[in-house]
């Protein structure tokens, strides 16, 4: 997805929203609080939703285009959000000729019972007694670390973006 995709940031000069609001909100949004599911440095759903939210707000209400917070969101949604939402499906087109086909099923059944020993053994750690392992950061790094995926395709620093984008999706 390109940075353009939403270009809600106004024009320098121009507006309210400016790039380096965009970053301010951005930091109050991830500040202390990151943990076994929210990555340092990155947002998980609340957090890009909240980040969203302070968006809307910081670009409509004080300029006076609006009176409530409420009103921010629905015309931040209005504007930006719902014309890309219902015109961008590249993704779920992606997913339904790459993904979702039977060739990815047949070798996902196959290989079904080596990737659960690969889950059970990298995942779990942080679960408290009778909980369901789930897998953490720190673990997916050390599986990443430790099975050879990193090369020169796949570098160290991607690992907390891979993690988070898998949480997305």
């Amino acid at each position: 997805m390109s940075e353009e995709w939403l270009n809600c940031i106004d024009a320098e000069g121009e507006g309210n929203l400016q790039s380096t609001d965009h970053d301010r909100l951005f930091i109050t949004v991830n500040a202390m609080r990151s943990g076994p599911m929210n990555p340092a440095k990155l947002l998980i759903r609340s957090n890009f939703m909240e980040l969203l939210i302070r968006c809307s707000v910081d670009k409509y209400l004080p300029s006076g285009k609006v009176k409530t917070e409420l009103e921010a969101v629905q015309r931040f949604n209005e504007e930006y959000l719902k014309p890309r939402l219902s015109t961008e499906n590249s993704r779920q087109d992606w997913r339904r000729a790459m993904s979702f086909t039977e060739q990815v099923d047949i070798v996902m059944r196959g290989f079904k019972p080596f990737f659960e020993h690969l889950y059970s053994k990298f995942s779990g750690a942080h679960a408290l007694p009778g909980q369901k392992p789930a897998m953490q950061q720190d673990e997916f790094e050390k599986f990443c670390l430790s099975t050879g995926l990193i090369n020169d395709g796949f570098a160290a620093r991607e690992i907390p973006l891979v993690f988070n984008l898998s949480m997305f999706t």
